[in-house]
């Protein structure tokens, strides 16, 4: 029933989908890609989103978002790199909040090159 509510026409709804704990992959995935950015936060504030879906988001227009990716355990060493160079601070200091970061993503986050 849930997976075929993130079909709904109410973005309300779409989001409520992707905050669920039990939501398949590639629903999260596709989720992701909607054009509401509510629905796209709540994929990236998923525990269980999958790194396919946050290296989509890592390239969403909203700052919050790629934010939230950067903080997410799932994110992958390439898009935290990819977001050590985002144009906004706030991405690029939940890069460096990250438990793992390392120096060269601590370069790449305070504007240097990587070691």
């Amino acid at each position: 029933m849930v997976i075929f509510m993130s079909d709904d026409p109410d973005p309300l709804v779409r989001g409520s989908v992707a905050r669920q704990e039990r939501i398949p992959p590639d629903v999260l995935l596709k989720l992701a890609g909607d054009g509401e950015s509510n629905v796209r936060f709540s994929v990236a504030t998923n525990e269980n989103a999958p790194a396919e879906a946050l290296a989509r988001l890592a390239g969403d227009v909203r700052p919050e978002i790629r934010e939230e990716v950067a903080r997410h355990p799932n994110a992958t060493p390439q898009v935290l790199a990819d977001l050590a160079r985002d144009d906004s601070p706030k991405v690029r200091a939940a890069v460096l909040r990250t438990p793992d970061v390392t120096p060269a993503l601590r370069a790449l986050a305070v504007g240097g090159a990587p070691d």
